[in-house]
């Protein structure tokens, strides 16, 4: 099976597989794309193993853990808010609940 067979066979199912971990069908397709360049240059090596699918299946999710990988790294924010935005204002009329509260807040208050 040619490289051009495989791809107008199993296309769409490939983008129904990386539609799954990244719930992005643009995302998905992007990833698909990427990963069918790389497999186009190495298609006679992947055309000899039993399941071709499996190995190209492999590559997309291997891709998917990379980019989130890379996306994690650098989307890192500081968990830096003032104890006020953590800790929700309760309402005067629920004394339990406020004390509660107000102990927490003067647990998660700096210093």
């Amino acid at each position: 099976m040619t490289f051009e067979e495989f791809a107008e066979a199993r296309l769409q199912a490939l983008l129904r597989y990386a539609t799954v971990p990244t719930a992005d069908p643009q995302l998905a397709q992007d990833l698909v794309q990427d990963v069918m360049v790389r497999m186009q240059g190495r298609w006679r090596k992947i055309e000899q193993y039993d399941r071709p699918e499996r190995y190209v299946r492999r590559a997309i999710a291997n891709a998917y853990v990379s980019w989130r990988r890379r996306w994690s790294v650098r989307n890192l924010v500081p968990f830096s808010a003032p104890p006020e935005r953590i800790v929700p204002d309760v309402s005067e009329h629920d004394t339990g609940r406020s004390e509660l509260w107000q102990q927490l807040r003067s647990r998660a208050s700096p210093g």
